[in-house]
């Protein structure tokens, strides 16, 4: 055989052959988790608080049962809009009565939405307050007002300013428009419980890592610290909420997979 007349040959051929013996690299789909329960404790209590969510086909949250030290307590239940939104949350006490009711309507054009919140007595719902809550191109929240019902009156204000290094800055003024506080928040950036669900209408993009509110002037008045323990998948196993009081808080999650 020529060599030289079929070198391109032989290189053509190995070529191929290590086209063949390449293989192709597929990225797994992160795993989905949904909460199943969280339990509470309490460094100043006995007492033991435990939460387990009911889901429907969609996988949405449709009840929210608690329990205090193993007896009923209170019981939520949540309806959604067709497209997948939170649209009514109605909350029970351990009689089954209805005591609450939270209504909430969507204005995409406006980057907009509201929720009506009204007490229960005997079936008779009383209109408490308003909340409109205003959005950035994102999505988030970036505002909520509370107005009084029926009067329309001012309650109060939070805005919420995001920063891509996890840190949120949310500022908290009362019936005058007058600066109240000021929350300091540092994220983790990591999946939160209810990631995956839509019952919480201000998620954060992660987990509270501290948790600081000021007053105007910049001077503490209060904060807590957040250790967190994750699932493979970077979801809270256990969070324990350190205040600079002493108190110390537990939350303890259990998960299904989508």
């Amino acid at each position: 055989m020529n060599f030289k007349k079929n070198s391109w040959c032989w290189v053509l051929l190995f070529a191929l052959a290590a086209c063949h013996e390449e293989k192709v690299e597929t990225v797994a789909p992160a795993p989905v988790f949904y909460p199943v329960s969280v339990t509470r404790t309490a460094s100043y209590s006995p007492d033991t608080l435990r939460t387990e969510y009911t889901y429907n086909q969609a996988n949405q949250i449709t009840k929210e049962t608690i329990f205090k030290n193993g007896s009923l307590q209170n019981v939520n239940l949540f309806a959604y809009t067709p497209d997948g939104k939170l649209a009514e949350k109605s909350y029970f006490n351990e009689k089954n009565e209805q005591k609450e009711k939270d209504v909430i309507s969507y204005q995409p054009a406006q980057n907009t939405f509201r929720l009506d919140h009204a007490y229960v007595n005997a079936g008779v719902a009383t209109p408490h307050h308003f909340r409109i809550h205003e959005t950035n191109a994102a999505g988030e929240v970036i505002k909520w007002t509370d107005f009084a019902q029926p009067t329309g009156n001012l309650l109060n204000t939070r805005t919420y300013q995001y920063s891509a290094s996890g840190y949120v800055f949310s500022p908290f003024y009362g019936n005058q428009n007058q600066h109240l506080n000021s929350s300091q928040i540092m994220l983790d950036a990591r999946n939160t419980p209810l990631k995956n669900t839509q019952i919480n209408l201000v998620p954060y993009a992660g987990n509270e890592l501290k948790h600081e509110i000021i007053d105007p002037s910049g001077q503490n008045i209060s904060a807590y610290s957040q250790a967190i323990t994750y699932n493979e998948a970077g979801y809270p196993l256990e969070i324990i909420q350190t205040h600079q009081d002493g108190v110390v808080k537990t939350e303890k999650y259990t998960y299904r997979e989508k």
